[in-house]
């Protein structure tokens, strides 16, 4: 009886531990974030989406990101591109967009975008984003069951974060939806690359 119920506490033991590294707190240098600790990560890097409908590349996008300390959670306050008009129109998209090659405006939306501690990786949900060119807004939203992702270079101390997944894009009054791919790399600013981890 004593060895069985010694199994049954390695069990729980193990089950502890195999949860806690599924969805892990956010940490600063390695020490949990607590309850009232919510930084904001401030990025800079690429962002681009791509469909059959043609699609945007912007070299100076920012991103921002909020950690809700004591927890797993937390949202994204901004996407935006710092200079939209050196974002790139390619594809069939600038014939929707009058010709023009470059757009007016990259926005996030939604409020909140949610993002969630994988351990391995960063979540993304609820996104809602509105890239504007002459004459069109392309509305880009989550699709069910299916986040966006932020993978790091370093779990322990993010100092990149490459984005990937699929959207769902509406090309304003134009009938019909389809999917869009995502991607990006962004880096830390503010001297606080390696600072903000996922595990400790």
């Amino acid at each position: 009886m004593k060895r069985l119920a010694s199994l049954f506490t390695l069990v729980l033991i193990l089950s502890s531990v195999a949860t806690q590294l599924a969805e892990a707190d956010w940490y600063d240098k390695g020490v949990p974030l607590t309850n009232g600790q919510n930084p904001v990560i401030a990025l800079t890097g690429t962002f681009a989406f791509t469909s059959p409908n043609g699609g945007v590349h912007c070299n100076a996008g920012v991103m921002e990101l909020e950690l809700i300390g004591g927890t797993t959670d937390g949202h994204i306050s901004t996407i935006n591109a710092e200079e939209a008009d050196k974002c790139e129109i390619v594809g069939p998209l600038a014939l929707l967009c009058k010709g023009t090659t470059t757009i007016q405006s990259f926005n996030l939306t939604s409020t909140p975008t949610l993002i969630n501690n994988g351990g391995a990786n960063i979540r993304i949900t609820n996104v809602d984003l509105d890239v504007e060119c002459t004459g069109l807004t392309v509305t880009l939203i989550s699709m069910a069951g299916q986040p966006m992702v932020a993978t790091p270079d370093n779990t322990t101390g993010i100092g990149k974060l490459t984005l990937s997944g699929r959207l769902q894009a509406k090309f304003g009054e134009f009938p019909g939806e389809s999917e869009v791919t995502m991607a990006g790399t962004q880096s830390v600013l503010g001297g606080k690359a390696g600072t903000y981890g996922l595990v400790s």
